[in-house]
């Protein structure tokens, strides 16, 4: 099976943003993984979007960029 995405490319900031949102997200999720239990991860990342109180338990544990981009969004 072949997946093809498009995507308009003009300056490639789009295209730059989705690479590092993405980055950001599966260094949070190697984290994660590493200090939550099942149950608490999947409440984490998918059920309560990013608790804050959740977040705050593991964000010492993230590399600085990643850290603060978080702090940021959240």
């Amino acid at each position: 099976m072949e997946i093809i995405v498009l995507a308009p490319t003009a300056s490639g900031n789009r295209l730059i943003e989705a690479i590092l949102i993405t980055k950001y997200y599966v260094k949070l999720k190697l984290v994660a993984i590493s200090f939550f239990y099942r149950k608490e991860y999947i409440k984490f990342l998918y059920e309560d979007m990013l608790n804050i109180d959740m977040f705050d338990y593991i964000k010492n544990n993230l590399d600085n960029d990643t850290r603060i981009f978080w702090e940021e969004l959240l």
